[in-house]
């Protein structure tokens, strides 16, 4: 999971890539792509996939 407030968006939210990586602090949807795809290896789309279910349950228990 990324850490920090980006991979709670991407995990939490339908926002698109620009608009977390805007909220973010990573500029462009861009510069939100290549830093996952270095540092996980995936795309955003596969990142949401993996984890929003996890914010889902948090959520639910909360």
């Amino acid at each position: 999971m990324v850490r920090g407030h980006g991979g709670e968006l991407l995990e939490a939210t339908t926002l698109t890539v620009d608009q977390v990586a805007d909220r973010s602090g990573l500029g462009s949807g861009e510069s939100l792509r290549q830093h996952l795809n270095r540092h996980l290896g995936m795309t955003p789309a596969a990142y949401r996939s993996a984890f929003a279910h996890r914010s889902a349950t948090t959520v639910q228990r909360a």
